[in-house]
């Protein structure tokens, strides 16, 4: 469950604009999450955009990465038999090696059956509590109130507030942050749902300073 990294490229000429800010680079953690009782394990990839040039116009170079690499395979964030209100925690490192600061937002998208009945949010300054479920993130701050992706819909966002990441110094080392990213069966889940898998993509979106 990879993402096409064509689809994210910024040499794509709808990303091409000539107004300040316009220019975004998108990129995909897919954590591929199976979040029923018994599954199996997840997987996560990064896409990210180059440099990209129209005529004499040229827009800065913009390189996402998550824990310092590019793509990135997250090795437990595995949530094999989570039951009712227990949640499985990971931390997760958004960087930027591009030469200017980036402003990104995170969205959590599904399309599986039984979506609505797991909760998803992300804290800064915290640390994953536990080293098997029930893992939760502690301390530090919840960014945005925690989201439910309801039956009317296939996504919402989880990081609503944009947050800063400034340009790399050297373009080898990121300008990054730690975040611990939760995913939680609701408390009042049915029974029913105990072997159904459902999987769902983190999306951060970044947008030039």
């Amino acid at each position: 469950m990879y993402p096409d990294s064509d689809r994210t490229a910024a040499t794509t000429p709808g990303w091409i604009r000539r107004s300040v800010g316009s220019t975004r680079v998108r990129a995909l953690l897919s954590l591929g999450m199976v979040l029923g009782i018994g599954a199996v394990g997840t997987q996560a990839a990064w896409t990210t955009s180059a440099t990209a040039t129209s005529n004499d116009i040229t827009l800065a170079s913009v390189k996402m990465v998550v824990n310092g690499v590019n793509p990135y395979a997250h090795p437990s964030f595995s949530i094999a038999g989570l039951q009712p209100g227990q949640s499985k925690a990971a931390m997760i490192s958004p960087g930027n090696l591009g030469d200017t600061g980036l402003k990104y937002t995170m969205t959590v998208d599904s399309s599986s059956t039984n979506r609505q009945y797991y909760r998803f949010s992300a804290y800064s300054g915290a640390t994953v509590s536990g080293t098997t479920q029930p893992m939760t993130c502690t301390g530090g701050t919840l960014i945005n109130p925690a989201v439910v992706i309801p039956t009317t819909a296939t996504s919402a966002t989880v990081i609503s507030t944009a947050r800063n990441l400034g340009a790399s110094t050297n373009g080898t080392t990121p300008t990054a942050e730690n975040i611990c990213v939760m995913a939680q069966m609701l408390p009042d889940a049915p029974a029913t749902i105990a072997s159904s898998i459902v999987t769902a993509t983190l999306t951060l979106t970044g947008v030039l300073q």
